[in-house]
C-alpha cells in the first residue's frame, strides 16, 4: 500500500518555478493590506525606539551638565561649602532615572557622612546610601553604596548590623574593587568576636593587596592583634618553608694492602705494578748472575 503511494506520489506533476512565483505574487495581493499595515506597525516601533533613545540621551547630557555645576571645593579647614549634600540630592531628584543621578545621591550621602556629628546625622547618610540600591539596583555605583550603609550602621554603634552587611557584600559583589575594604572593615568587626577569623582574613588581605595602603593596615592591625592574642601565632604562615637537611654519615676509606690506596680514589694506573724477578734465584753471599743476553732484533 505504501508503494503504491508513493509511486502515486511520484507520478505527480511538480510545480514549475514560474508557477510558484505566480502563486507568491497572487499570496501578495490578497494580504498586501494586512501587510501594509504590519509594515507600517514595524515603522512606528522604530521610530518610537529612535526617540526614546534620543530623549534618554538628552537627558543624561542635561544631568551630567547639572552634576558638573555643583562645585565641591574644600575650604582651608577641609570642609565643603555650606548646603553641598543639598545641591546634590536636588541634582538626583530632578533627573531621575540617570546614571549623573546615582552618582549624585551617593555623592550627597557621602558629604553627609564626613559632615556627620551624631548618630541623627549617619542615620540620614545611611538612608540616603540605600536609597541608590532601592532607585538604582542595576547601577555601577550600587557596591559603594551598600558599603556606605554597613559604615553608617557601624558609626550609629549597631555592630552586629554593621556585620552583617559586610558579610553580605563580600558575598554579593565579591568580584567589586570594593570587596577589599569591605574585607578590612569586617575583620576590624571580628577583632572581639572572632579573633582567629579576624587574623585569617588580615593574612589573606596583606597577600591579594602587596604594597597598598590597605596591606599596612592589615599588617598593623594584625600585630596589634598578635600582642592582644599572642595564641593567635599558631596561624601565621612562614613567608618560605624552612628547608631541611638530612645529615650524611662520614665514609671510612678502605685501604687495600697491594696499593696502599682508598678504594675509589683514583690513578693513573688502576693495578698494582707487578715485579717480574728472574727465574734463577741468587744465592746468599754470591754475586748475582749475569743478566740474559737481550734477543737480536728480527
Amino acid at each position: 500500500m505504501e508503494s503504491s503511494e508513493s509511486t502515486q506520489a511520484q507520478s505527480q506533476p511538480q510545480p514549475a518555478p514560474q508557477d510558484s512565483v505566480v502563486s507568491l505574487l497572487a499570496w501578495l495581493e490578497v494580504h498586501k493590506k494586512r501587510l501594509a499595515i504590519g509594515g507600517g506597525v514595524a515603522l512606528v516601533v522604530i521610530f518610537v525606539s529612535m526617540i526614546v533613545i534620543q530623549q534618554q540621551a538628552e537627558k543624561e547630557r542635561t544631568a551630567s551638565a547639572a552634576l558638573s555645576d555643583v562645585r565641591m571645593p574644600y575650604s582651608a579647614s577641609g570642609t565643603l561649602p555650606p548646603g553641598t549634600a543639598d545641591a546634590l540630592a536636588k541634582v538626583a531628584s530632578d533627573h531621575p532615572g540617570t546614571h549623573a543621578a546615582a552618582r549624585a545621591l551617593l555623592l550627597s550621602a557621602g558629604v553627609l557622612f564626613s559632615e556627620a556629628k551624631s548618630a541623627a546625622d549617619y542615620a540620614a547618610a545611611e538612608k540616603r546610601f540605600a536609597q541608590i540600591g532601592q532607585d538604582y539596583p542595576e547601577s555601577q555605583w550600587t557596591p559603594n553604596a551598600a558599603l556606605g550603609v554597613a559604615a553608617s550602621l557601624n558609626a550609629q554603634g549597631k555592630t552586629a548590623e554593621a556585620t552583617a552587611k559586610y558579610e553580605e557584600i563580600t558575598k554579593r559583589f565579591a568580584s567589586s574593587p570594593i570587596i577589599a575594604e569591605a574585607k578590612l572593615a569586617l575583620a576590624k568587626l571580628y577583632e572581639t568576636s572572632k579573633s582567629e577569623e579576624a587574623f585569617k582574613m588580615y593574612e589573606d588581605l596583606m597577600k591579594e593587596n602587596p604594597n597598598s595602603v590597605l596591606s599596612m593596615e592589615a599588617t598593623m592591625r594584625q600585630d596589634d592583634l598578635l600582642k592582644a592574642k599572642p595564641e593567635l601565632a599558631k596561624l601565621k604562615q612562614p613567608a618560605t618553608p624552612p628547608m631541611t637537611i638530612t645529615p650524611t654519615p662520614p665514609q671510612q676509606p678502605n685501604v687495600t694492602p697491594m696499593t696502599n690506596r682508598a678504594a675509589g680514589a683514583t690513578s693513573a694506573t688502576t693495578q698494582p705494578v707487578q715485579i717480574k724477578l728472574n727465574s734463577q734465584t741468587p744465592t746468599p753471599g754470591a754475586p748475582n748472575a749475569p743478566a740474559a743476553p737481550a734477543a737480536p732484533a728480527k
